[in-house]
């Protein structure tokens, strides 16, 4: 019998060209190895010239001279750490909340422990002045 081709059932003639894909591989891997070789000396001899050049500080420049207020945490000159500052800052804060002293003693302005200040307003209530930002507690009557 005779082959009957059929359109509908039909295969390739040839395979792939498994030569084209081996030098194509080849010459990558040749190029890759090219460019890594090339990088590599040229960050050889940019590390002998920066090790041969003699780097000078800036001229303004002073090793005794710190940085303005305030200060960044963790550099020279500021020797606490974070945590430790913060805790500070609380125990200041917990004292000026917790004791009585002078705001500005001229024009008789002085703060007060929160506690009682918060029974005060309770006791008085607040008024507050139209033309200025301040808080006024009315005397007790």
């Amino acid at each position: 019998m005779d082959k009957v081709e059929h359109p509908i059932h039909a295969h390739e003639k040839s395979d792939v060209n498994t030569t084209g894909i081996i030098k194509f591989g080849v010459t990558l891997t040749v190029a890759i190895l090219v460019i890594f070789l090339l990088s590599w000396g040229l960050f050889a001899v940019f590390y002998l010239v920066d090790a041969e050049t003699d780097r000078l500080p800036p001229p303004l420049y002073r090793s005794d001279r710190l940085p303005p207020e305030p200060r960044l945490q963790g550099i020279p000159g500021h020797q606490n750490f974070p945590s430790e500052d913060i805790r500070e800052f609380r125990k200041r804060e917990t004292t000026e909340l917790n004791s009585y002293g002078w705001v500005n003693q001229q024009e008789g302005i002085v703060h007060i422990p929160i506690e009682e200040a918060k029974k005060i307003i309770v006791d008085r209530g607040l008024t507050v002045h139209a033309n200025s930002r301040q808080v006024r507690i009315p005397e007790k009557k």
